[in-house]
């Protein structure tokens, strides 16, 4: 299982890194944008575009890599009064349901990309083709929807070691 980590870790920081150069792109569009209305009295065109198209892609970017830093936002308040087993058994719950509704999702995006590529769909303004973005997104919720099945399947198997960075850093300590 560690090496399963490591290799979601390395795609986790890998998406991580795309998502954070994607959203650099947007930025500076956004901001160069500004600019121009301010200095030339135009915008550049289809900021709202990029925006639209770009945020629910920039998001999934960051899924994996927010889950193993397990830094998502949870309710924690009832879950800790359980015992750790009991902890292990939800977060395993948590996991694979988690895994159907992203692998649903992603079902259902990758219908949608289809559907618009075969309509041949376009902004309005910069005429870009749609569907390589929803696909993109898509695959991103796939491959969530895999590191979830595989973390839910480590928490069954007892050993846990996906579930903090904490516990990874124990069980590197230990085998070191």
């Amino acid at each position: 299982m560690i090496r399963i980590r490591l290799f979601f870790e390395f795609v986790g920081k890998l998406m991580s890194v795309m998502g954070t150069l994607c959203l650099i792109f947007v930025m500076m569009y956004i901001v160069g944008s500004v600019f121009s209305r301010a200095i030339i009295g135009k915008p550049f065109l289809g900021t709202f575009e990029l925006g639209a198209i770009f945020l629910p892609v920039l998001a999934a970017f960051f899924y994996m890599n927010t889950d193993l830093h397990d830094r998502h936002i949870r309710a924690t308040i009832i879950f800790d009064m359980f015992s750790p087993r009991i902890k292990t058994v939800l977060n395993a719950l948590y996991s694979l349901i988690g895994a159907l509704i992203f692998f649903m999702v992603s079902w259902r995006v990758s219908i949608y990309g289809v559907r618009m590529h075969t309509n041949m769909c376009e902004t309005s303004v910069l005429e870009m083709p749609v569907a390589p973005f929803i696909f993109v997104y898509a695959f991103l919720l796939f491959f969530y929807a895999l590191y979830l099945i595989v973390k839910g399947i480590d928490y069954i198997g007892g050993s846990a070691s996906m579930a903090t960075d904490e516990d990874h850093q124990n069980q590197l300590t230990k085998s070191a």
